[in-house]
């Protein structure tokens, strides 16, 4: 990838079309006048921003033509980057880099349309115009951030002194890469091919509308001050430079070394030459130098031609010393065993072969973790290409398989041989009633219970293990059966708790299914002391220990219902007591299945079961069934007495409990047929007087016609007043 000085002629084909399009350019006539498209930074130290342009007026004030095109600064501290006519700016961590003023080869005219580039790529920042380096520094370092809005045809800041652009803009192209110069010459006189995709694209603008077609909405954009977008370009054609002189550096070469290289450099162009830096050159006026570095280095070329025009371009040879990388000497390890692979290395990347034996291959300092012996590869790199490589055979040696005498019972003051195969050296731990630690075959005469561990070591340094408990059969050594709890109607399986050397015998024998055995099964209704006698028939002796298996209560309960189902009562509430955690089946038509109290509301008769646990983690069952019928019948709610003597209870005889009571007629006569109360509202009771007196205690009739929710009901019936 390299920079050249673009013919007319290739100028003229690029793209396949020799103008632009007129329509849809964004134009600006005063200070002010801009579109923002908001704060879009680049980070890092690549950026490139591109526009095409037609100036139309140079501002008096800046005979510079130092122009806005695209401005995020506001001095020379913050430029996150600036484009213009003449010029490429940015701010980096390095300070600010300006390009300097083109040659007089390259200057500008009105009224005509060019494209123009700056594109800093962490080495050089430089100014193309038409796909052409027309000016270039040094600079390197991240670009410094700002919080200023991009702004294109305007200074990004408020400032009446003359940088604002005059003319036409369209093409306006933000990205975080810096573009080759091929890269832009391809799309400078051509709309820019799917730009949701292309890798870097931050902000895209043409201006038929104001939309970053990039993609990303952040970044659209406003227009400010009267600025204007779908104008018509007048002059749309690519004005070439007047210079024809063509200069090109040659490509990029990267060496890898530790000591000084030579390289030709390969300079191209029509006229005189001169290269720089010269104390590295053999000499830097031929066009093909040689170039003696020991580290990597840029090379600037300047070709010049007649009326003191030129070009100029740049190479740069990159020289990245060959790492110096150096692991382990040959090792050997016991199986299972944890070998840190130790390199030394100024690499700044490694890769481990094979990888599956590394926990980590890209590391400096994996540990190994082969299964078997393996010759392991350690590849240092420190640039692209530049890498050395090391290797060290790892010896995995196996473990002796250590084998003793199976788990044994003693009777007290025995002993036994702890016979065991597999290494040629041995050593016990804990040393406490063995004769000999260090032995294969120590004898074991200690009188309490014990668990040994005894290490092999083969003659490959390489250890095994094996482990054997000693129990000591005495009464002193026993252990306590454990007690239980269970609920009724459950069981348990007892346990004796001194394993099988031993024999049992439980009482009482009633709810066991075993009387026998280390282990039965016990189910007693209530609460039972049980006695069971260990017995060691090899050595001769019983012990006697007693447990207590707790019969915890089942919970009491009591499932019931608030009513069943019909036409004036749509759902019941079901009830339950007797625990604290409760589960209702099955749960269709219920509020809940995990409260007391859940609303029922079935569409057929329904039983429902509650499964209740109580405090103690007890459970058991009971039901109940809610009955549907759509029949229903006021007379079954009206009471048959009442006594209306002040205190509260039944002192009004009506019909409060019916709820569903649409149209209502309701008289209550005497005995002498007359109406002593009559009413519509469904919630009016009769209080008992007649005429502002009490009525006289005895038998009255009731009269009821409704409409309600079940239908039309005459009813008739009798009741009696108590006084």
């Amino acid at each position: 990838i390299y920079d050249r000085a673009l013919t007319v002629d290739e100028v003229n084909v690029l793209g396949g079309c020799t103008t632009l399009s007129c329509n849809n350019w964004l134009r600006t006539q005063a200070v002010g006048q801009s579109v923002t498209v908001g704060d879009l930074d680049i980070s890092g130290n690549q950026v490139t921003v591109e526009a095409n342009f037609n100036c139309s007026s140079f501002p008096i004030s800046r005979p510079d033509k130092w122009e806005d095109i695209v401005s995020k600064h506001s001095n020379t501290t913050d430029i996150n980057y600036v484009l213009r006519m003449d010029l490429a700016g940015i701010t980096t961590t390095n300070g600010q880099f300006l390009t300097p003023p083109p040659s007089s080869c390259y200057d500008l005219s009105l009224n005509k349309t060019y494209h123009v580039a700056l594109v800093y790529d962490g080495n050089i920042l430089k100014l193309y115009r038409n796909g052409v380096v027309i000016s270039q520094i040094a600079a390197t370092g991240n670009l410094i951030l700002n919080n200023w809005l991009t702004t294109i045809g305007d200074y990004a800041v408020n400032n009446p002194v003359g940088t604002n652009f005059l003319g036409y803009i369209n093409e306006v192209r933000i990205w975080n890469v810096a573009k080759t110069q091929a890269q832009l010459q391809t799309f400078m006189v051509v709309p820019l091919p799917n730009p949701t995709i292309q890798p870097g694209l931050q902000g895209y603008y043409t201006f038929d509308n104001l939309l970053n077609k990039q993609g990303n909405t952040t970044f659209n954009g406003t227009l400010n001050n009267g600025a204007t977008i779908n104008n018509t370009n007048p002059n749309c054609s690519f004005t070439p430079s007047l210079s024809n002189i063509q200069a090109n550096a040659g490509n990029d070469t990267s060496f890898c070394s530790n000591t000084a290289i030579s390289h030709v450099l390969q300079g191209n162009g029509n006229g005189t030459y001169l290269w720089s830096p010269a104390i590295y050159l053999n000499d830097p006026t031929i066009q093909n130098p040689i170039a003696t570095i020991s580290t990597t280095t840029t090379f600037y070329l300047t070709v010049s031609g007649p009326a003191a025009c030129s070009a100029i371009d740049s190479v740069t040879v990159f020289v990245t010393p060959l790492p110096v990388i150096q692991t382990l000497t040959d090792t050997a390890i016991c199986k299972f065993s944890s070998l840190l692979l130790t390199t030394t290395s100024n690499a700044t990347t490694f890769q481990w072969s094979p990888a599956a034996f590394v926990n980590n291959p890209n590391i400096a300092n994996p540990n190994f973790i082969g299964p078997n012996s393996q010759r392991m590869y350690v590849t240092g790199l420190t640039g692209p290409g530049c890498s050395a490589i090391d290797s060290v055979d790892v010896t995995v040696k196996p473990l002796p398989v250590v084998t003793t005498i199976n788990d044994t019972t003693l009777c007290l003051n025995q002993t036994v041989v702890l016979n065991t195969v597999g290494a040629q050296s041995y050593s016990w731990v804990p040393p406490t009633g063995l004769n000999n630690p260090n032995i294969a075959n120590p004898v074991f005469s200690g009188n309490t219970n014990e668990t040994y561990t005894v290490t092999g070591t083969e003659a490959n340094g390489c250890k095994g293990t094996d482990v054997v408990n000693i129990f000591i059969s005495s009464p002193s050594n026993l252990k306590q059966p454990p007690s239980f709890s269970i609920c009724q109607k459950q069981a348990v399986q007892l346990n004796g708790n001194n394993g099988s050397w031993y024999s049992y015998l439980w009482s009482p024998g009633t709810y066991l299914s075993n009387t026998t055995i280390i282990n039965p099964l016990a189910n007693p209704p209530q609460t039972t002391l049980y006695t069971v006698v260990v017995t060691d028939n090899k050595c001769g002796f019983d012990s006697t220990f007693t447990m207590l298996l707790t019969v915890l209560p089942a919970p009491v309960i009591n499932a019931g219902k608030s009513n069943d189902i019909d036409c004036a009562f749509r759902s019941a509430t079901l009830r339950a007591s007797g625990g604290n955690q409760y589960t209702w089946s099955p749960s269709a038509g219920l509020s809940s299945t995990t409260i007391p109290n859940p609303v029922a509301t079935p569409s057929n008769t329904q039983l429902y079961r509650v499964q209740v646990v109580n405090a103690a983690g007890c459970t058991g069952i009971d039901s109940v069934t809610v009955f549907f019928n759509n029949v229903a019948s006021l007379a079954r709610y009206m009471p048959n007495a009442f006594t209306p003597n002040g205190d509260g209870k039944n002192d009004c005889y009506g019909l409060k409990n019916w709820m569903y009571i649409k149209q209502l007629q309701f008289y209550i006569f005497n005995r002498y047929g007359e109406q002593v109360f009559g009413t519509a509202n469904p919630n009016t009771c009769w209080d008992g007087n007649y005429k502002g007196k009490l009525a006289f205690a005895g038998t009255y009739v009731y009269v009821i016609k409704a409409n309600t929710s079940c239908g039309i009901e005459e009813q008739k019936g009798s009741f009696v007043l108590i006084r």
